[in-house]
């Protein structure tokens, strides 16, 4: 990092834009109603500490990361993208794959998936087994020599026709064999498991809650829940084992009635033109068409 010092500066900049987007969107997203009536220097204030406050926050993480999680950077990554993220991708997968699945599942199994997640994460670094370590290395069937009874005699011919004589003394090392004892401790098996499976475990266990969660849920409250998802909210290699498919033959496309609509309004306008008169119903889209360009 001393050899390059813009390198820093752009760390730097990329954690400062990253917190005044964290902060704008806090007040945008969430503190936008409550602030309605509120002035914009005291909003602007507001914005400054929650600038402050996840700066702190980042420190606060970045030496607990430091400090207590021991790893390489890509299972620290890993860990936080399996547990933030995979609950998202979750959701998003099952409600598309599945069309009876309902609010209460996906609740729960999104909160299963953040648990699992984190557990299995923090605890793989906390109290996961330590790493092997190498065995000490051994001298056996190597040449064992004695200083005192042995001398290397190396004579070099030059280019000038001189003899050059160097004596090199080889002397006798030893090295003792050590016996290595690794022991893995009483941690459970999950944590031994590789971080790259933390997403696969965590999907596996958002699809299994939300499913049981809502079959369940749907035989309790079958007259509160929709039975179904809509067809067209459903993965299209999926549709046929649903029997979605007469569904989506039925329905009309959006896409598809505009495209006639247009069309119909121009076969309008030209038998207008031809007329000599045009109806203002037929020149309205003329006017949008041409103030949206």
């Amino acid at each position: 990092m001393r050899s390059s010092p813009g390198v820093k500066c752009v760390y730097i900049a990329f954690c400062r834009a990253g917190i005044n987007a964290l902060a704008a969107n806090t007040v945008q997203d969430f503190l936008g109603r409550p602030l309605r009536s509120v002035r914009e220097a005291t909003v602007t204030l507001i914005t400054k500490a929650l600038v402050l406050l996840y700066g702190v926050l980042c420190l606060v993480l970045a030496f607990f990361l430091v400090e207590i999680m021991q790893g390489p950077a890509s299972q620290i990554t890993a860990v936080v993208s399996s547990a933030l993220g995979t609950p998202v991708m979750g959701i998003m997968v099952l409600g598309a794959a599945v069309p009876w699945v309902n609010k209460y599942g996906a609740f729960s199994g999104a909160l299963a998936c953040l648990s699992v997640s984190l557990w299995v994460g923090v605890g793989s670094v906390l109290h996961g087994a330590p790493p092997e370590t190498l065995p000490p290395i051994t001298t056996d069937g190597c040449l064992l020599t004695n200083s005192s009874d042995f001398q290397l005699s190396i004579t070099a011919n030059t280019d000038l026709q001189r003899n050059h004589t160097s004596v090199y003394e080889i002397l006798q090392t030893t090295t003792e064999r050590g016996e290595l004892t690794v022991t893995s401790g009483d941690s459970l098996f999950i944590y031994e498991v590789s971080y790259e499976w933390y997403p696969v475990i965590a999907t596996c266990v958002c699809f299994t809650t939300a499913l049981v969660v809502s079959f369940i849920t749907n035989l309790i409250f079958s007259d509160d829940i929709p039975h179904s998802t809509e067809a067209k909210y459903i993965f299209p290699f999926l549709r046929r084992f649903w029997g979605f498919d007469k569904h989506i033959d039925s329905e009309p496309v959006s896409d598809d009635i505009d495209h006639k609509n247009a069309n119909n309004q121009k076969r309008n306008r030209e038998t207008d033109l031809k007329n000599g008169h045009m109806e203002m119903e037929n020149v309205y889209p003329l006017l949008t068409s041409t103030s949206s360009d």
